[in-house]
């Protein structure tokens, strides 16, 4: 039977008093103190031992404790994780899924769930057994986990439904990146005990804030698309918005007809002439993609060069580019006999990918075309991933004589810093400065400050997207090197190009009436 600490503490408190009077009486009586001691001291003793005891009581009332919350401790663990696929339960997700959601509002932002579910596993599970099924769920879990990035969270909802939710993206769009990549994991077998399975799934996507602030919408609206995307014939994904259903379904299809339409002979170059602003004569020709495809028709690059880099074909499409405009670069070379400049755009893709050195140094060789006659066009997106290895590849390509090109300069991270520090030899002003420049003075006076800054820098300057005399006169005036745009043409097939531009000497003097105005 335990003894209270309440009791312990009155018996103390007697002993320790009885030993005071003790003490007190023993100059006064010691005929008493012999009396009296022996009683003292066995109520001190009792009083240590019953301290001992309760102090034995609380260690041992504190080891208990620990090991409650060590329990709980437990047992919150396993309603965080499954214990089958080792993954994020429902519940862990909810609750992170509303901190996830807060975060990306505040960042403006956005946050994706995206519902997944096998196809057919029901059947699959009915014909080869639970133990298998489990086996699959565990090695379709392994797998998920191979794909989604640092950040990115996982989850298991039972049954044959998996979550991942996509924090902080810029767009709803990159929710079905992830989606595809998924998707096309799957295509690779499963092996279950000497059994090759295939197996498809199916997705559904919300994103927040558009289509929800919460967990429990978020997730009811991606299981309403996973629901969609299952009545279309499964094995596939679909948004809970409508707009980005239509646009997924569009960036489907043209990734399906770009697969294998080099092989077809889908693609070509046209040609926009790039024309010195004093003195007009013609520099060069800026080579520009076009897809035309029997299905889809004439596909602006806008849409399918963004497809092209996400899905890793943009390298290869980017070396057959560089390939076509080079020999072409040779031939008008050799048959005018005139100093010209090819300039090629590059994806920043193909410098992260390291295909851009090899593929230049083939051409050079082969075409034996200077290599300062080729500028090669970067935009603004390579400062994003502009790692050592690329920077160390920009500094080859200028040493290698080959002229670097910042493309639309203001009309994305714009950093001075990188101007200084990376070797372009020029630098192109967007057309949406140049639509404002005679009606806004802040256009005008930012052109100013472009040209400046890039002069200042010893580069030269190409201003796009001219359509007047009017801007020709003031681009004039501020002592930009070149121009290019409608105002000089269209871009034009190569046989157009050779008729138009290169048997003429000036290119000004065809439009005669920017002299008047000048």
């Amino acid at each position: 039977m335990k003894i209270s600490a309440l009791k312990i503490t009155l018996i103390a408190t007697i002993a320790q008093t009885a030993v005071a009077a003790y003490l007190w009486f023993q100059g006064v009586n010691a005929f008493v103190i012999s009396i009296l001691a022996v009683p003292v001291i066995l109520l001190f003793v009792l009083a240590r031992l019953l301290e001992r005891q309760l102090a034995k009581e609380l260690d041992e009332s504190q080891l208990y404790a620990h090991s409650v919350l060590k329990e709980l401790a437990n047992v919150r663990l396993s309603a965080n994780k499954d214990p089958l696929t080792g993954l994020n339960s429902r519940l862990y997700i909810q609750e992170r899924l509303d901190e996830m959601v807060n975060v990306a509002i505040k960042r403006n932002q956005f946050c994706a769930v995206l519902y997944l579910d096998l196809d057919f596993f029901k059947e699959f599970n009915e014909a080869l057994g639970h133990t298998l099924g489990n086996q699959l769920l565990v090695k379709v879990a392994k797998r998920l986990a191979s794909i989604v990035k640092k950040g990115d969270l996982l989850g298991y909802n039972g049954g044959d439904e998996f979550f991942i939710i996509l924090p902080n993206i810029n767009d709803g769009m990159a929710a079905e990146l992830v989606a595809r990549r998924v998707i096309n994991s799957m295509t690779n077998q499963f092996m279950l005990e000497g059994h090759k399975l295939t197996v498809s799934c199916s997705i559904g996507i919300s994103v927040a804030p558009s289509d929800g602030a919460d967990s429990e919408s978020l997730i009811r609206h991606a299981e309403s698309a996973l629901k969609l995307c299952k009545s279309n014939g499964r094995k596939g994904y679909s948004f809970y918005s409508r707009s980005l259903n239509q646009v997924a379904a569009e960036r489907l299809l043209i990734d399906q007809q770009l697969r294998g339409a080099l092989e077809r002979g889908e693609f070509s170059l046209v040609y926009q002439p790039i024309v010195y602003s004093q003195g007009g004569k013609l520099k060069g020709f800026e080579a520009l993609i076009r897809w035309n495809n029997p299905e889809l028709g004439s596909i602006s690059p806008v849409k399918f060069i963004e497809v092209a880099e996400q899905v890793g074909l943009i390298s290869e499409i980017g070396t057959w580019v560089l390939r076509e405009a080079t020999e072409q670069l040779k031939a008008w070379q050799l048959k005018y006999n005139r100093p010209l400049i090819m300039s090629i755009n590059v994806s920043p893709r193909q410098f992260q990918d390291e295909t851009i050195l090899p593929a230049l140094k083939s051409v050079i060789k082969q075409t034996g075309v200077l290599p300062g006659s080729i500028q090669l066009e970067v935009t603004e997106g390579l400062f994003l991933s502009a790692s050592d290895r690329i920077l160390d590849g920009i500094d080859y390509l200028k040493q290698s004589g080959v002229l670097l090109a910042l493309d639309d300069f203001g009309t994305g991270f714009s950093s001075l810093s990188y101007l200084n520090r990376l070797p372009f030899n020029v630098l192109k002003v967007d057309k949406s400065f140049v639509d404002g420049l005679t009606t806004n003075s802040k256009d005008l006076k930012m052109v100013q400050a472009i040209i400046s800054i890039a002069h200042g820098l010893q580069m030269e300057v190409v201003v796009e997207g001219v359509e007047t005399a009017h801007q020709i006169s003031l681009l004039r005036d501020m002592k930009a090197d070149s121009i290019q745009g409608f105002y000089f043409s269209r871009p034009l097939s190569a046989k157009e190009a050779e008729v138009q531009f290169l048997s003429k000497p000036v290119i000004l003097e065809m439009n005669e009436d920017i002299w008047d105005k000048l």
